[in-house]
């Protein structure tokens, strides 16, 4: 009985461990955001941040939207990262009720910032 019930004991912290390590690690949106600079391209914020959960277009401006789940704060905060033609220009964030699922809010276009025009690299 005693190594029964060992074994299950063995067996479970096994499978629980083989669990934690093969996890898919979420990225943390506040951490990862502070990468973020005016000039990068779309693909550098793929690499820092991943696909977004939401973007919206209007003319050579577009905004991508990130979803952080704010369970245990009672809200949620949406990271939007600005771009024109392709290169970021700025980032803000917004905070919802949270609901349990990514909400997002349409985009009010005169809340973003300046376009960049010309961006020189050195």
């Amino acid at each position: 009985m005693k190594n029964s019930i060992l074994y299950l004991v063995l067996v479970l912290c096994g499978v629980c461990a083989v669990s934690c390590a093969s996890r898919k690690q979420k990225i943390n949106y506040t951490q990862q955001s502070v990468l973020i600079t005016p000039g990068m391209s779309k693909q550098d914020v793929i690499d820092i941040m991943g696909y977004p959960g939401n973007n919206q277009f209007n003319g050579n401006n577009e905004a991508w939207q990130y979803h952080r789940n704010g369970f245990w704060q009672g809200y949620d905060k949406i990271f939007i990262v600005w771009f024109y033609k392709g290169y970021v220009t700025g980032l803000t964030t917004y905070d919802m009720p949270t609901t349990g699922a990514a909400v997002y809010k349409s985009i009010r276009w005169e809340e973003r910032p300046d376009d960049i025009i010309e961006i020189r690299h050195r």
